[in-house]
């Protein structure tokens, strides 16, 4: 998902850079973080330290946080899709209700587009 958004000039190398890393990371949750944490070096069974569950406490509020904020951009891009294409156009699957809660993150979305500015560098 992320190769296919990055360097396409439409976003800012900053959204790119958190894309990127949150693909890293959900694919490192899902395919080895458990595991990581469940074969722990003290040997099978092991009650996890404090600092353990605070390292995976860490973690995951990160990863739920970079979430979020990349779902809040994707929710404003809709929204600016069925703007551009005319809300008597707009799927029928699409209510009032979801674009009452998109229109909140209409700013998240133009917040990382990439500018003319931005590709003079």
């Amino acid at each position: 998902m992320a190769a296919g958004f990055r360097n396409t000039s439409a976003f800012t190398p900053a959204f790119e850079k958190l894309l990127g890393e949150f693909v890293r990371d959900r694919n490192y949750f899902i395919h080895e973080f458990w595991v990581d944490r469940l074969s722990s070096k003290k040997g099978v069974g092991t009650i996890p330290s404090v600092e353990d569950y605070e390292g995976i406490l860490h973690f995951i509020s990160q990863l739920a946080e970079n979430a979020t904020k990349i779902e809040n951009v994707f929710e404003g891009l809709l929204l600016n899709v069925l703007y551009q294409i005319g809300m008597d156009n707009w799927p029928d699957k699409i209510d009032e209700i979801a674009v009452g809660k998109w229109r909140v993150h209409l700013e998240d979305f133009r917040a990382v587009l990439r500018t003319p500015e931005d590709n003079q560098d």
